[in-house]
C-alpha cells in the first residue's frame, strides 16, 4: 500500500496537469494510458479540486471509491472449507504484499508447458512455451469457480493469444506441417491458435484443481448432489443464509432447432405441453411434482431414524436462518423495519417468499405435472449459483451493516463503493460481516436441508481445514 501512495505522489504533477488540461497531448495524454482511462481522468478531477480547496483534508469528495475482492469465489470456497493454504492464496490472511492467486497459477501452467514441450507430450506446447503472461489466464482462473466450461475458459484464452504479436503459429519455411493427430490432416494457423488456446485453457483449470484441492472438493460435492436430487425429477432448491429462497429452473424444454442458410429458429413440438413460463411458475410445478415423487421414490431414502439423527429442523423459504437472524436487526412488532432506520432485510425476505409462494399457489402437489429438470444443466449450476447466493448474501449483509453505520454503500457484485471518508468504516463492516456469515458451518446446513427438503440420504461434505476465520479482520488485502 506504501507503494500506491509513492506512485502517486512521483505522479503527481501529471495528475494535475491531466486535470488542467486533459486533451493536452491528444491520443497520448497521461491519463488516456491507464487501464480504466475515463476513472483516471475523473480521479485527477477530482485530487486536482481536492489540493485547490482551502482545507483538503475537509474536501467533500463524491467520487466513488471501490474495494474488490480478491479473487472473490476462491475466497469463498476458502472460507467454506476451512482452507489454509486457499485462504492464503487468496488474501484471507494479512500480509505486508497482497499475494497474486493468477501468478501462482501461471507459474504452475508454465512448469507444465515446459515440460511438455521438453518431452514432446502435447504438440501444442511449443507454440507458447516461455511466451505465457499473468493475462493469458487471469480471466479463466476467475470465472473458474463460477462455472466456466472448456469451451468459455478457451474461448477467454483465445482471445489473449490473438492480442499476442510475439506468438506465431506459422511453422518456419521448411519445417514440416503441423497435423491434427486423430486426423493427419495439415492445420492452418488459426486451427493451430484454437488448439492451443484450448490446451492452456484445460491446462489452468487442471492447476487451479490441483492447487485449490478443497476448493475442488467443495464442487466436485455439489455436482453431485445436484446429480441425486435431478434424478428423482427434481430442481434444485436450497435457503441462503439470510432467509432468501433459491431455484435453479433449468428444465428440459420442447423447442428443438431449425437450421437454413440465413438463419436458425426454435419451433415448439406440437405433441409436448407448452411451457409457459420458463422461469418462477414451471420451476414451481418441478418443484411440487418433486415433493410429492420425493414421498414415494423407492431409492436412496433416509428412514425417519436417520432422519432424526443427521438432520436438523429444514430451513423452509419463509423462515430466516436462527444462526443469521441477528444480522437482519430488530423489526418491529408489525413486521416492519423502524422507520427511518432500514436495519432490517426481514420483511423484504418474507415479502419474497410470500410472492413465491404466490407463484405456484394453484399448482396442486397431487396432479403437478411439468417439463422434468434438466439434469445436465442442474448440476453444472450448483456450485457457481450456490457460491454466487453466498457473496449476495455477503454483499446484502455489508449493505445493511453500512446502512446502520450512516456510510453510503453501493456495490457491483464484488465491488464495494463508497466515499472516500467513510472507506476505513465500509472496511470493517464487510470484514465483520464475512466473519459473521462464515462462523457457522454453511456446508453442513445446506447438507441437512437437502436431506429433509428431498427425503434422500446425501453423501456428506467434505471436511474442513483449521483456517481461523479471524484472521481475516487484519488482511489489508481482502478487499483492497
Amino acid at each position: 500500500m506504501d507503494e500506491r501512495a509513492a506512485w502517486t505522489e512521483q505522479n503527481m504533477d501529471a495528475v494535475r496537469e491531466s486535470a488542467r488540461f486533459p486533451f493536452k497531448g491528444g491520443r497520448n495524454a497521461w491519463w488516456s494510458k491507464a487501464e480504466d482511462p475515463w476513472q483516471c481522468l475523473a480521479c485527477c478531477f477530482e485530487i486536482n479540486d481536492a489540493l485547490n480547496s482551502p482545507n483538503p483534508e475537509q474536501f467533500a469528495s463524491r467520487l466513488p471509491v471501490h474495494q474488490d475482492g480478491s479473487c472473490n469465489g476462491l475466497q469463498h470456497y476458502a472460507a467454506l472449507g476451512r482452507d489454509d493454504w486457499g485462504g492464503k492464496a487468496v488474501n484471507l490472511f494479512p500480509a505486508e504484499r497482497p499475494q497474486d492467486v493468477y501468478s501462482g497459477v501461471l507459474a504452475h501452467v508454465i512448469a507444465k508447458v515446459a515440460k511438455d514441450a521438453e518431452t514432446n507430450a502435447n504438440p501444442w506446447a511449443k507454440f507458447v512455451n516461455g511466451k505465457l503472461t499473468r493475462k493469458v489466464v487471469k480471466q479463466t482462473v476467475m470465472t473458474s469457480v463460477y462455472g466456466v466450461t472448456q469451451i468459455g475458459a478457451r474461448d477467454q484464452v483465445l482471445r489473449q493469444l490473438k492480442d499476442r504479436d510475439d506468438i506465431t503459429f506459422t511453422q518456419p519455411e521448411g519445417a514440416d506441417p503441423v497435423l491434427d493427430p486423430k486426423s493427419g490432416v495439415e492445420l492452418r494457423p488459426e486451427q493451430i491458435q484454437s488448439r492451443t488456446a484450448g490446451y492452456i485453457a484445460q491446462t489452468t483449470l487442471n492447476s487451479l484443481g490441483a492447487l485449490f484441492t478443497s476448493a475442488k472438493d467443495i464442487m466436485d460435492w455439489l455436482r453431485e448432489i445436484a446429480s441425486i436430487i435431478a434424478g428423482e425429477d427434481a430442481v434444485v432448491c436450497w435457503t441462503t443464509p439470510l432467509g432468501l429462497p433459491i431455484v435453479q429452473p433449468y428444465l428440459e424444454s420442447n423447442l428443438y432447432p431449425v437450421h437454413t442458410g440465413l438463419q436458425s429458429i426454435y419451433l415448439e413440438r406440437e405433441d409436448t405441453p407448452e411451457i409457459a413460463a420458463f422461469g418462477a411458475r414451471a420451476a414451481a410445478a418441478a418443484a411440487a411434482k418433486a415433493a410429492k415423487t420425493a414421498k414415494t421414490a423407492k431409492t436412496a431414502k433416509i428412514s425417519a431414524g436417520d432422519a432424526q439423527s443427521t438432520t436438523t429442523t429444514l430451513i423452509r423459504p419463509h423462515e430466516v436462518d436462527s444462526d443469521l437472524s441477528e444480522l437482519a436487526g430488530p423489526v418491529s412488532a408489525e413486521g416492519d423495519p423502524s422507520v427511518g432506520d432500514a436495519q432490517s432485510a426481514e420483511p423484504f425476505l418474507h415479502a419474497d417468499a410470500e410472492a413465491a409462494a404466490k407463484a405456484g399457489a394453484d399448482v396442486d402437489p397431487s396432479t403437478a405435472t411439468g417439463p422434468s429438470p434438466n439434469a445436465r444443466s442442474q448440476r453444472a449450476a450448483l456450485p457457481p449459483n450456490y457460491v454466487h447466493s453466498l457473496d449476495a448474501t455477503h454483499m446484502m449483509m455489508t449493505a445493511l451493516d453500512c446502512e446502520r453505520r450512516g456510510v453510503t454503500f453501493a456495490s457491483v457484485h464484488d465491488s464495494y463503493w463508497t466515499h472516500a471518508g467513510s472507506m476505513d468504516e465500509m472496511n470493517i463492516a464487510l470484514r465483520e460481516q464475512f466473519i459473521k456469515l462464515y462462523s457457522v458451518d454453511l456446508l453442513a446446513k445446506l447438507h441437512a436441508e437437502l436431506q429433509e427438503r428431498y427425503q434422500l440420504r446425501l453423501p456428506p461434505p467434505p471436511k474442513r481445514g483449521t483456517l481461523d476465520l479471524e484472521r481475516v479482520r487484519d488482511s489489508l488485502y481482502f478487499f483492497s
